[in-house]
C-alpha cells in the first residue's frame, strides 16, 4: 500500500512539473498564441483604401528590379505617407527610405525591420519600423535595460524612434497591442 501511494505521488510530483514546464516555455515563446490570418493583402486595409491609392507609379520605386516595380495606380501610402505598398502576385511588396522588398504570406500580425537612417550613434536615431495588420492596434518597443516606446499604427504601417544612442543591433522585444487585447511579442 505504502509502495503505490509513493508511485502515485511521484506521478503526481512528474505530471505537475511537466505541466509548468509547457507554461512556461508557451510563456516565453516568441510569438505566443497568435491565431489571426497575418499578413495578406486582405488584412491590410490601406492596400484597398481610395484615401491611401497614389497615381502614377512614385518615382521612388522607378528604379527597383522590373518584376517587383508596380503597375501604376496600385501604390498606396501607408503611415501616413511614410511608406508605400503595392500588390505583386501572392506577395505584398513595400518601399520605406531604408527598405524595400517583398512580404510573401507571414502568419504574424506585423513585420519587424530595425535600421537608422545615417551614421549609426550620429543624427538620427535608430528605428524599428514595419508592416502591420488591420488587427494591430499600437506597438511597443521594449529594449533589454526596460526602457520602452509605444506607438500606434497608422495606415498598416508603425515607426519608432529607439532612444538616444541605442544602435540597431541592440536586443529589443516588439510587442504588437491587438484590437481583441491580445498581444503578439517578437523578440528581435
Amino acid at each position: 500500500m505504502r509502495r503505490t501511494s509513493i508511485i502515485v505521488s511521484v506521478a503526481v510530483v512528474i505530471v505537475v512539473a511537466s505541466a509548468i514546464g509547457i507554461v512556461v516555455a508557451k510563456a516565453s515563446a516568441q510569438g505566443g498564441d497568435y491565431r489571426g490570418i497575418g499578413i495578406t493583402p486582405g488584412n491590410l486595409a490601406s492596400l484597398t483604401s481610395e484615401q491611401t491609392r497614389v497615381s502614377g507609379i512614385p518615382s521612388q520605386l522607378e528604379n527597383m528590379p522590373a518584376d517587383l516595380v508596380p503597375d501604376a495606380g496600385t501604390v498606396h501610402t501607408l503611415g501616413g505617407g511614410v511608406a508605400l505598398a503595392w500588390e505583386k502576385p501572392g506577395r505584398i511588396c513595400w518601399w520605406e527610405r531604408l527598405t524595400d522588398g517583398c512580404l510573401s504570406k507571414l502568419s504574424i500580425p506585423l513585420d519587424v525591420v530595425v535600421g537608422d537612417p545615417d551614421v549609426v550613434g550620429s543624427g538620427e536615431p535608430a528605428r524599428a519600423y514595419g508592416v502591420a495588420t488591420d488587427e494591430v492596434a499600437s506597438v511597443t518597443v521594449t529594449l533589454a535595460d526596460g526602457r520602452s516606446v509605444t506607438t500606434v499604427v497608422r495606415d498598416n504601417f508603425y515607426d519608432v524612434d529607439l532612444p538616444d544612442g541605442v544602435p540597431p543591433w541592440a536586443r529589443l522585444t516588439v510587442s504588437a497591442e491587438l484590437n481583441d487585447g491580445t498581444t503578439y511579442t517578437e523578440r528581435v
